[in-house]
């Protein structure tokens, strides 16, 4: 899992948001079309800048 998630961060640093969740669930559908709502069961990886201009991409996830 830690590799998944390390991927997963690799990928979101290019600017793409990472969507992990069970496959073949409700939430999965809602998470291929975009649908992110408060009921939605999963984790989400995407890059944040953080304000400071001499800090790298940090990860956060929801």
């Amino acid at each position: 899992m830690e590799t998944k998630i390390l991927e997963a961060a690799v990928i979101a640093k290019l600017g793409i948001n990472v969507y992990i969740t069970k496959v073949g669930t409700e939430h999965s559908l809602r998470a291929l079309k975009g649908e992110i709502t408060d009921g939605w069961l999963g984790t989400v990886i995407r890059s944040s800048k953080k304000l400071s201009p001499y800090t790298e991409t940090s990860f956060e996830t929801a």
